[in-house]
């Protein structure tokens, strides 16, 4: 009876496993959801129409499928040209979004659904941000700009008369001095809802800010948010806290699971002057959230060959196998 031996095709599905395994591992960290808030006249691509938020439902993946439009409770956020600009990230240029200027400050806020959020044991979130001009007239209270990937947002959230979940980050105007400093705002490992200065007295520029939430890392519930504020140099961590202009770990309590982090949201409270944000991301990776649309997908785009690679190699097996055995039988029909 003849012995049983793995032939050339079980070589060949050896290296395609292999290939595929090595493949799966490099895709499992993937950017969550991108929006560069490009604008023109094609929605299914991604693309804004001029104009308010709201009511606009562009196809901008990863993160929207166009199952979820924007909602909110003001037209003073409109999708705009020209992109923030920061080279340190080579992000996709066409558009940002602008808080126009208004006489009548209030809470105002928009918010989009995201079409999934993966269960994760870290997040990272970055953003481009600029505070606009002046305030021009003074106020009594504090006046915020933020934006964020949060739960749901109100008023009561924002204030802390109800949970807020999720982290926002921006600026905040205080009355007292007339200067700007960049916050944080979250709840705090108390349950209070507090601004975390992570940078003071900022100026009409645009600031990178990457954000990393380490989840219930501070037992019993407690996360740490570590932030890293214009950082030079965003190949790692380690790079990043080297050339940031500010950095930190801090203790809050704000994310629980994928839940918390399901919408991402831009909210202003007494807010008089314009405030502009652009490219927004959200994924398990710091490589996730500071490489351009095309830098994500290198990794596919290798996996991919790789696979290639591997089905030639099988091929290339399964010849030599046979024409070695071809060879064999060739000489021992000349012995007999």
């Amino acid at each position: 009876m003849r012995a049983l031996t793995p032939g050339p095709w079980w070589l060949g599905s050896c290296v395609v496993a292999l290939v595929a395994s090595s493949a799966a591992r490099s895709a499992r960290a993937v950017i969550v959801a991108a929006d560069s808030f490009s604008v023109g006249a094609a929605p299914e691509i991604g693309e804004y129409g001029i104009g308010k938020l709201v009511e606009q439902n562009p196809v901008c993946r990863p993160g929207w499928s166009g199952t979820h439009d924007w909602r909110g409770s003001s037209a003073q956020f409109r999708a705009v040209a020209n992109s923030l600009v920061k080279p340190v990230i080579p992000y996709a240029r066409g558009g940002k979004v602008q808080y126009l200027q208004t006489k009548e400050p209030a809470f105002r806020y928009v918010s989009r659904k995201l079409d999934a959020v993966p269960s994760s044991k870290v997040y990272y979130a970055s953003f481009l941000l600029n505070p606009g001009g002046d305030q021009g007239q003074r106020r009594a209270n504090d006046a915020h700009a933020l934006v964020g990937f949060a739960a749901e947002i109100d008023q009561e959230r924002f204030d802390g008369a109800r949970a807020l979940r999720g982290a926002l980050v921006g600026f905040r105007w205080q009355p007292e001095t007339g200067l700007t400093d960049l916050v944080l705002r979250c709840s705090s490992k108390n349950g209070k809802v507090e601004d975390t200065v992570l940078l003071p007295r900022v100026s009409n520029q645009t600031y990178v800010v990457v954000l990393k939430v380490a989840v219930n890392a501070d037992p019993p519930q407690n996360d740490f948010i570590s932030y890293w504020v214009n950082s030079a140099d965003l190949t790692d961590e380690a790079a990043a806290t080297a050339t940031a202009g500010a950095k930190k770990v801090l203790a809050v309590d704000c994310v629980d699971g994928p839940a918390d982090l399901e919408r991402f949201v831009a909210v202003t409270n007494n807010w008089s002057r314009s405030f502009y944000f652009d490219e927004v991301r959200l994924g398990t990776t710091l490589g996730d959230v500071v490489r351009d649309d095309r830098q994500a997908l290198l990794p596919a785009l290798a996996a991919l060959s790789l696979i290639g690679l591997g089905l030639g190699a099988g091929w290339w097996l399964l010849r030599a196998v046979r024409r070695r055995r071809g060879a064999v039988a060739g000489t021992a029909r000349e012995i007999s």
